[in-house]
C-alpha cells in the first residue's frame, strides 16, 4: 500500500475498491522529480506500509517547446489474432459513447412497468418496453488488431507580462489497447424486481 502526493497534496485512489494510484494518468513529460520514501519520517503521514511516493510536476517552463511522441506495444495474446466485437459508436476510440447504447423506447431509469392490482405487468407492456428500448443491431464483427498504440503531445509555453512570467504546461495522452480474456464466465447475481423497483 503506497501513499501518493502530487505537488504536496494527497491524491485520491484511482480504484473504487482499493487504495491505489494509476501513475499513467500523469504525463511523464510534465514530471519534474519523483521521491520515494521507504522509512518513516515526521513530515509524512504514517498510514502507508509499502512506501510514500512524492510526485512534483514542472513549474513555469524554462523555454517554449512542443513535443510529440508515438509508441506501440505488441501483445502476443491479441495482436493479429481473431478479435470479436460489437458495432460501436463513432466516439468509442475516445473512451465514451455517443448515445448508441442508451436505453430508449420507453425504458425509464426506474424500469417500473405499468402493473395491475396484483403487481403483474399489464398485457405485453413489459415485453414491448424492453424490446423497444434496446439497440436492435446484434451483429458481431471480427478483425485482427495490430499492436497497441500510444500517442502523447505536450506544449510548454512561457510569456512575459508586465515584468512577470506566466507559464503554461499542457499535455495530451491517447492509448488504444486490445486485450483478450479467455475462459470468461458471466454470472447473474440478481433479478430485477419490477414490482418493488429494486
Amino acid at each position: 500500500y503506497n501513499n501518493v502526493w502530487v505537488n504536496g497534496g494527497a491524491v485520491p485512489s484511482s480504484e473504487a475498491d482499493s487504495r491505489a494510484f494509476s501513475f499513467d494518468i500523469i504525463p511523464s513529460s510534465q514530471i519534474d522529480n519523483l521521491t520515494i520514501v521507504k522509512s518513516p519520517s515526521a513530515e509524512y503521514p504514517a498510514d502507508y506500509s509499502g512506501g510514500f511516493i512524492i510526485v512534483n510536476t514542472k513549474e513555469i517552463p524554462a523555454e517554449n517547446s512542443f513535443n510529440i511522441a508515438v509508441g506501440g506495444n505488441w501483445n502476443t495474446s491479441s495482436a493479429f489474432k481473431d478479435f470479436s466485437y460489437s458495432k460501436g459508436s463513432g466516439t468509442d476510440f475516445l473512451g465514451f459513447d455517443n448515445d448508441l447504447r442508451n436505453l430508449k423506447g420507453g425504458i425509464h431509469a426506474d424500469l417500473n412497468p405499468q402493473l395491475d392490482a396484483n403487481g403483474k405487468p399489464v398485457g405485453d407492456y413489459a415485453t414491448s418496453l424492453l424490446g423497444n428500448g434496446l439497440n436492435n443491431d446484434w451483429l458481431i464483427k471480427n478483425k485482427k488488431p495490430l499492436g497497441d498504440l500510444k500517442l502523447a503531445a505536450s506544449l510548454n509555453q512561457r510569456w512575459m507580462l508586465g515584468g512577470r512570467t506566466l507559464g503554461m504546461l499542457a499535455a495530451l495522452n491517447y492509448t488504444n489497447e486490445y486485450r483478450t480474456y479467455e475462459n470468461m464466465e458471466n454470472n447473474l447475481y440478481g433479478i430485477y424486481d419490477a414490482a418493488n423497483d429494486k
